[in-house]
């Protein structure tokens, strides 16, 4: 079964947004039972480019992909400063989504739920440095820009995120998501790492990936941890 057309096309903005909610909700009153736990399953996006005009906004399979990881970040988090801005996502993966991974779990009335996502990107090497040399500096999360290829030489590695429901957190699908994400990195030829991280649990995972905290910058009136190998 092809779980991404069970996700909506964004381009019915009514329908999408009320999707998010229902699901927002109905993933909050989930007690996530081992038959809910068992249905754990990754997608990551099959197309290699979105069309001709518009990249991959023409494309319906990555909009699905787009909406789905939406969903999983804002049922990951509930402030606001946390959650991922919609544009910024949506402009992230339609330059590389190929370093996303979507996990959705399918509850007892037969819906899908997205309910976590692993993603990175390509940065440039002045915005690496910048990282490292200068954290404090940062005041906007844009500045990782992402770039749209990984070079034959290698990349400086930007880990998006790692975002999972709290009712999955501790559990072997926590264990398996990150088992994945790291297998994932594992294959690209990194020059170096770059993380910002929000939760005690992400900078846990930053170190996981080697990555030591460098300084903070401060986004929307929080402080946030800048991590860099």
């Amino acid at each position: 079964m092809d779980t991404l057309k069970d996700i909506p096309d964004f381009s019915d903005w009514p329908h999408a947004k009320s999707w998010v909610n229902n699901r927002l909700a109905a993933i909050a009153s989930c007690d996530f039972d081992d038959k809910v736990r068992a249905s754990f399953t990754p997608h990551v996006l099959t197309p290699q480019d979105g069309g001709d005009v518009f990249g991959y906004f023409e494309n319906p399979e990555w909009r699905r992909f787009v909406l789905g990881t939406f969903a999983a970040d804002w049922a990951s988090y509930t402030t606001k400063g946390d959650r991922v801005d919609w544009a910024r996502l949506a402009f992230v993966l339609s330059l590389f989504p190929a370093g996303f991974r979507l996990w959705t779990c399918r509850f007892a009335d037969g819906s899908i739920a997205p309910v976590g996502y692993t993603g990175w990107y390509p940065i440039a090497k002045n915005v690496f440095d910048l990282m490292r040399n200068e954290p404090e500096s940062i005041t906007h999360r844009g500045v990782m820009f992402p770039l749209r290829s990984v070079s034959e030489d290698g990349a400086y590695v930007y880990l998006f995120n790692y975002s999972l429901v709290p009712q999955l957190r501790g559990t072997e699908q926590s264990r398996l998501m990150l088992k994945t994400y790291a297998d994932d990195i594992a294959k690209v030829k990194s020059l170096g790492r770059g993380a910002v991280t929000v939760s005690g649990p992400g900078a846990k995972v930053a170190e996981r990936f080697g990555l030591k905290l460098r300084g903070e910058m401060v986004f929307e009136g929080e402080r946030e941890g800048v991590y860099t190998t």
